[in-house]
C-alpha cells in the first residue's frame, strides 16, 4: 500500500533489524534530516524528462542519478581529458613551411573528426578560419 501512496522511488533510510537484515525505517521514526533527504531525492528524481528518466530509473538516490547523467552527457574523466587535448591540439595547429595546403587541411579535418567522435564538435566556421 505504501508504494501506491508514496510511489516506487520513495527512498527510506535503512535500519538494521535484529536478524541482521536491512529493512526500511518507518516514516514516523524518521528524523528531520532523513525526511529532508527523502523529499530532496524524490524532487530531483521526479523533475526530469521521460527520455532522461530511462537512463536513471534504476537509481535510488539523487547522487547516484547525478553520477549516471554526468557520465552519459559529459563522459568519464578520461573522455573529458581527451576532449581538452584535442581542443588544445586544434588551437595549436599551424601549417609548416614545407606542407601543402591540402595536407594541412587534411590534418585539421582529422583533428576535428577525432574531436567529434568524443562528442566535442568544432564549428565549421572555426575550421574554415583555421585553414585560412
Amino acid at each position: 500500500m505504501e508504494i501506491i501512496k508514496e510511489g516506487p522511488s520513495a527512498s527510506r533510510p535503512p535500519v538494521l533489524d535484529v536478524n541482521g537484515v536491512f529493512v526500511p525505517k518507518p516514516e514516523v521514526d524518521w528524523i528531520d534530516a532523513e525526511e529532508q533527504a527523502s523529499v530532496g531525492n524524490a524532487r530531483a528524481l521526479n523533475a526530469i524528462y521521460l527520455n532522461v528518466f530511462t537512463l536513471i530509473n534504476s537509481c535510488s538516490t539523487a547522487k547516484e542519478a547525478w553520477k549516471t547523467l554526468e557520465v552519459a552527457y559529459e563522459g568519464t574523466s578520461k573522455v573529458k581529458i581527451s576532449r581538452l587535448q584535442f581542443t588544445s591540439k586544434f588551437e595549436a595547429l599551424r601549417m609548416t613551411e614545407d606542407e601543402s595546403v591540402s595536407d594541412y587541411n587534411k590534418r585539421v579535418l582529422e583533428i576535428a573528426n577525432e574531436s567529434l567522435l568524443l562528442g566535442e564538435k568544432i564549428p565549421e566556421s572555426k575550421i574554415v578560419r583555421k585553414v585560412l
